[in-house]
């Protein structure tokens, strides 16, 4: 057997007829034309699957966000009667230290008026 050459991976022989070869390059073509369509339809799939893959980190990020602010919003319900205890006991503790400094005022003036009711009952002091 003689080659006469070789295109594409087509190898002509001599003696070979031209429709034989004309045919293996058809055949030829069309093995790549599947093969590239077939290429086309698989990056077509990868790019559904990355668009997918996006999406559910997308989802997984909003979930892990969403969580988070759960979980702050439970802490901060359960804090919630702490809190209310402390203000209550602040409130109270200023209620006593006004109640403190009234009934000191009150009882400055109760000894100032005694102190005048003797005086005038008693006259200046030193008599």
């Amino acid at each position: 057997m003689h080659y006469i050459c070789g295109i594409d991976g087509v190898e002509i022989i001599a003696g070979q007829k031209v429709n034989e070869v004309l045919e293996r390059l058809l055949a030829l073509k069309a093995a790549t034309q599947d093969h590239a369509a077939k290429l086309k339809m698989t990056e077509a799939q990868l790019d559904r699957q990355r668009k997918e893959c996006q999406e559910m980190e997308e989802n997984r990020i909003h979930e892990r966000r969403a969580n988070e602010e759960n979980a702050n919003k439970l802490k901060a319900r359960e804090a919630e009667p702490e809190r209310e205890r402390l203000q209550r006991q602040e409130l109270e503790e200023k209620r006593n230290r006004e109640y403190k400094e009234k009934l000191g005022v009150l009882e400055r003036q109760q000894r100032q008026h005694e102190e005048r009711a003797r005086t005038a009952v008693n006259g200046p002091a030193g008599i």
